[in-house]
Formats: C-alpha cells, sequence, structure tokens
C-alpha cells in the first residue's frame, strides 16, 4: 500500500490505530508489573514477620538464660521463685511464638525449628 495515494483519513487512521496498539502494550506490562510488585509485597511481608518473630524469640531465649545465670549467682528462695515465674512467663510466649513460626515456614526452616 502506497501512502502517498491513501486519504488524509486513511492516514489518520493508521496513526490512531498504531498508537492505541502501543498503549495497549503500555497498559499490559503495567498489569503484569504491578500483579508481579503484589506478589513481592507478600513474601515481604511474611520475611519481615518472621525476622521480628526470630528476633523477639532470640530476646526470649536470652531471658530464660539471664534467669539461669541469676539462679546460679543468688540461690535464694526469693531469687528462685522469681526466675521461676520469668521462665514460666518467658516459655508460653516461646511457645506462642513458635506456633506462629512454624506456621509460615518452609521445608527447610521447619527442619531448622
Amino acid at each position: 500500500m502506497n501512502l502517498a495515494n491513501a486519504r488524509i483519513t486513511t492516514k489518520q487512521m493508521i496513526i490512531v490505530g498504531v498508537l492505541s496498539a502501543a498503549t495497549l502494550v503500555v497498559a499490559a506490562v503495567g498489569v503484569i508489573a504491578l500483579e508481579t510488585l503484589g506478589e513481592k509485597r507478600l513474601q515481604s511481608e511474611t520475611a519481615s514477620a518472621e525476622a521480628l518473630a526470630g528476633a523477639r524469640l532470640n530476646r526470649d531465649v536470652i531471658l530464660l538464660n539471664r534467669a539461669e545465670y541469676n539462679m546460679a549467682a543468688n540461690p535464694s528462695a526469693e531469687n528462685i521463685a522469681e526466675a521461676r515465674a520469668l521462665v514460666a512467663d518467658v516459655r508460653a510466649r516461646l511457645r506462642e511464638r513458635l506456633e506462629t513460626v512454624q506456621q509460615t515456614a518452609d521445608p527447610r526452616q521447619e527442619e531448622l525449628l
């Protein structure tokens, strides 16, 4: 087809069609990118929740360790009673947090837990 012999309206419609096709391609790429971004956001939220839970688990283990050393340093009945109360509280939190972490763990992470 020779564009020199085509009417001006035909030429305008060809330009509109080409630009419309380009717009559709850009829109399709945008939609696909947004879906991928949504999936990555969910993965990021899960990873951040796991990291926070891991930090809290680590803090609880440190509290247990501290209670053990306090009992060894001062084995009075009062100190042992306080340490037992602390240990019972921390153990309950540890169990809850471990259950939470196990819900989002993949098979490799389950082996480590």
